[in-house]
């Protein structure tokens, strides 16, 4: 980092999912590869009502793991049960899991502005990424995208044991930060329910991600529609003055 040039925020925690990668892109390649065979083996053409039909169905699961209702592994085997379930087909959710998450390991594609944004931060502040997603596939995704060279730390709840919003999770990440100072922090993500609320509820300022440009009332602390804005927070518009080149 240039000890020169002082950031509004030396430490920037960024959610992984639909903040810089393209999950939505992710999630239907691996689906594919993951289910398409079995459900269409046994007559139920795959079309994107399956992939609309297990997006429903994670999304649910999810938001019970995020609430500390069921465990990461009940997650797992729990969406691909259900999906199976209702097609009516036959399937081993076991198998399905472990080819869904082997093939989202291999997406590493960026959403616009992931990499510039990264690339632009990392030489004044200390970029963590902070996911609930799922170890094995959140390791080989970062080791394979653009983004590796600017990335300091990877933090991931199944490897912390608390995920977000959970205090226990930012106290286990703040403590692997040396030097961290909580006025000096902030997170960027998508999710109201765990980027935001989880760093509020950690005492640090909040940026929410909201691409789709509609403006509501939230309790962040910042609200951004293009992850190129996120800088100018960061650094404050001084630098950017000061260094048009950003």
């Amino acid at each position: 980092m240039h000890a020169s040039l002082q950031p509004r925020y030396p430490f920037v925690l960024l959610d992984a999912d639909r903040t810089l990668f393209d999950f939505d892109y992710a999630q239907a390649q691996a689906l594919e590869h993951a289910v398409s065979e079995v459900v269409s083996s046994q007559g139920i053409p795959y079309t994107k009502d399956v992939l609309e039909l297990y997006r429903k169905i994670s999304s649910h699961v999810w938001d019970l793991y995020e609430k500390g209702e069921i465990s990461q592994k009940e997650l797992q085997t729990q969406r691909f049960e259900t999906l199976f379930s209702t097609l009516g087909v036959q399937g081993d959710a076991f198998q399905a899991n472990g080819r869904y998450l082997d093939q989202l390991g291999e997406e590493e594609k960026l959403l616009d502005g992931a990499e510039w944004l990264c690339k632009t931060l990392s030489p004044y502040c200390r970029l963590s990424i902070v996911t609930n997603g799922i170890s094995r596939s959140q390791h080989r995704r970062l080791e394979k995208s653009a983004l590796r060279p600017y990335i300091s730390d990877l933090f991931i709840s199944e490897d912390l044991g608390y995920q977000k919003p959970q205090k226990e999770y930012f106290d286990a990440v703040f403590a692997r930060l040396e030097g961290f100072s909580r006025q000096q922090a902030i997170i960027l993500g998508d999710s109201l329910a765990s980027d935001i609320a989880g760093g509020i509820a950690a005492g640090i300022d909040t940026c929410w991600y909201h691409p789709s440009g509609t403006s509501s009332i939230h309790p962040a602390t910042y609200e951004i529609h293009s992850l190129h804005d996120f800088a100018k927070i960061v650094l404050a518009e001084n630098l950017f003055t000061e260094h048009p080149q950003l």
